[in-house]
């Protein structure tokens, strides 16, 4: 595991600290690198954090599995990136973009992606800094109807149409991932 936590000696919330920037940059080389040894990257918390390089790292690894990036300033431009690193991704089971600054915009592109993503099955996107909007609680929703592999998501609904859709979708989704856990069970 390649963890979140800062080297002994530092202050972690000093942004222009070289040690600090050095662990972010190390992280991002590491997904570009497709190191077999970063299947957990934890840069919650983390500023500066180059989200276009992580992104296109993104698309070719294959080891990632679980990546948290709560608290740290990802807005609308940062999440579409994020979303075409998912669109290419065929490891990563787990997202957390929590307590961030997207909007339903940049939700919508997260979403987007997930119609060609068949391998993330977490998604935490709480508490962000405004509401997504009826149209994106709507399309989230939606693509939920569509995507079978999302089990879990870390989503407040404002609006109880989209969530009775999406609580279904995911009771659906946990349905179908017990079927397959069973099938397995049995060969």
């Amino acid at each position: 595991m390649y963890g979140g936590y800062a080297p002994t000696g530092m202050d972690p919330f000093l942004d222009d600290h070289p040690k600090y920037n050095t662990f972010i940059y190390e992280a991002v080389k590491n997904i570009q690198d497709n190191n077999p040894d970063a299947v957990e990257i934890n840069l919650n918390n983390r500023k500066k954090i180059p989200i276009c390089e992580l992104a296109e790292g993104l698309k070719t690894n294959t080891h990632l599995l679980k990546l948290s990036m709560a608290c740290t300033n990802i807005n609308d431009t940062d999440a579409k990136a994020i979303a075409d690193g998912l669109k290419g991704n065929k490891s990563l089971t787990s997202l957390n973009l929590e307590s961030n600054f997207i909007t339903g915009t940049g939700m919508t592109s997260i979403m987007e992606a997930l119609l060609l993503n068949d391998t993330l099955t977490e998604l935490r996107v709480s508490n962000q800094r405004s509401k997504l909007g009826t149209h994106a609680e709507m399309y989230i929703a939606e693509v939920l109807s569509k995507n079978t592999s999302i089990v879990k998501l870390g989503l407040t609904f404002d609006h109880t149409g989209p969530r009775g859709k999406a609580d279904a979708c995911l009771m659906k989704n946990n349905d179908i991932a017990r079927k397959k856990r069973l099938s397995n069970k049995a060969k």
